[in-house]
């Protein structure tokens, strides 16, 4: 319950306040109107004093007036709440209505950004998709890209290492050994290093030349020769491989056959396992392009039938146990190359650590080149295949 208090004005600007339902002496009556509001806010709106312009009363110049009717009391108060409601409802209405304009305005801004938003977002999203087909088309154009690059590299290669079949290539020969003519030289040469027998003492050869490059002082650049005749070439390499070390002028001499870059690198890799197989005494051979071929297993099965095969033992059990010694000799094999293995490279961390803080504290060439060859050393250990 919400009491309004309404004030009626006339032309005559006094005014006063009402008490407990009495009027003043030369004032106009204020009344008390009870009318029934439901609020939630605990303050109490501006707009509730209200004027009320359909009310007024006369002013008496008479000192005493007469008392007035109880009907025109009541008459006034329901007027002056009827009056009250419907300014009060008008000004409610306004206001609401002003209000829900300006929400729905906010409403339609927000719609309005809603619809922008949307739009950008579906359009973007085709673009991504649009960016993914394209995207996934392009994939599958490099991966056929990459495996035509492939084919032709290999064919090329190929080609290559065909082109150089008459080839033989020698390492370990001082730089001017060959004078000025280097055909004259090596068709003597060869024969007579190797001990071959051929018509006049000379081997025919179309062209003789150093590697490409400028000459080192720490490493001699090798000698590429082109036989005229591909026979030739495999008698040299056969009686190289049967005389085995060669001697010339205090410096060892190797001949190899001449290959391609690619074949050459992928050929160094196998050094390693070709030093340890040679010093186990095992026999290997390389094949083209680089395959290493040994027969580890041969030599320890026939040490194990040696050994084991007597009358004693029957076929089938000399074959179980032979299988079982074979797969421990693998086995045995392996994991004591793994842990050489650890232990060298242990051994080279420590070592690039230590350099590296002697670097650090006192730069200089030599320890730079002791860390370079310490880090070469170590990314070859972790390289190289181990078996």
């Amino acid at each position: 319950m919400i009491v309004l208090k309404a004030e009626l004005y006339s032309d005559v600007r006094s005014r006063d306040k009402i008490e407990k339902g009495k009027l003043s002496k030369n004032y106009f009556p204020l009344i008390l109107v009870k009318y029934k509001f439901s609020v939630k806010s605990a303050s109490f709106p501006q707009f509730l004093r209200l004027k009320s312009p359909n009310l007024s009363v006369a002013r008496s110049d008479s000192k005493s007036s007469p008392p007035q009717p109880a009907s025109l009391n009541a008459s006034l108060e329901s007027s002056a709440a009827a009056s009250i409601a419907q300014t009060v409802t008008e000004r409610i209405g306004e206001l609401m209505e002003e209000k829900f304009l300006d929400l729905r305005s906010t409403v339609d801004r927000l719609n309005g950004r809603i619809d922008d938003n949307t739009r950008r977002i579906t359009e973007s999203e085709n673009r991504i998709s649009e960016d993914e087909d394209r995207i996934t088309s392009l994939e599958n154009q490099v991966s056929e890209l990459q495996q035509k690059v492939k084919t032709l590299t290999e064919r090329c290669d190929d080609g290559e290492n065909r082109s150089r079949r008459e080839n033989i290539r020698i390492i370990g020969l001082k730089e001017g050994s060959e004078g000025q003519s280097s055909v004259t030289f090596f068709e003597s040469w060869l024969p007579e290093v190797l001990g071959m027998e051929t018509k006049r003492r000379v081997i025919k050869l179309d062209r003789a030349h150093r590697a490409f490059g400028p000459p080192k002082e720490d490493r001699c650049r090798p000698v590429i020769i082109k036989l005229h005749n591909f026979t030739d070439k495999q008698r040299i390499l056969t009686a190289a491989r049967e005389k085995g070390e060669i001697i010339y002028k205090g410096s060892r001499i190797y001949i190899r056959q001449d290959f391609s870059a690619q074949v050459r690198e992928a050929r160094q890799n196998f050094n390693g396992m070709c030093q340890r197989l040679i010093k186990r005494g095992v026999r290997f051979s390389m094949r083209y392009p680089a395959t290493l071929c040994f027969n580890y297993i041969t030599k320890e099965w026939e040490g194990f039938i040696t050994i084991n095969k007597t009358p004693e033992i029957s076929p089938s059990t000399l074959w179980e146990s032979g299988k079982a010694y074979i797969r421990g000799s693998i086995i045995s094999y392996t994991s004591a190359q793994k842990k050489k293995a650890l232990k060298s490279q242990l051994d080279l961390e420590k070592n690039i650590a230590g350099l590296e803080v002697q670097f650090r504290q006192h730069p200089s060439d030599s320890l730079a080149k002791q860390l370079e060859a310490a880090r070469s050393a170590l990314n070859q250990l972790l390289t190289t295949t181990e078996f």
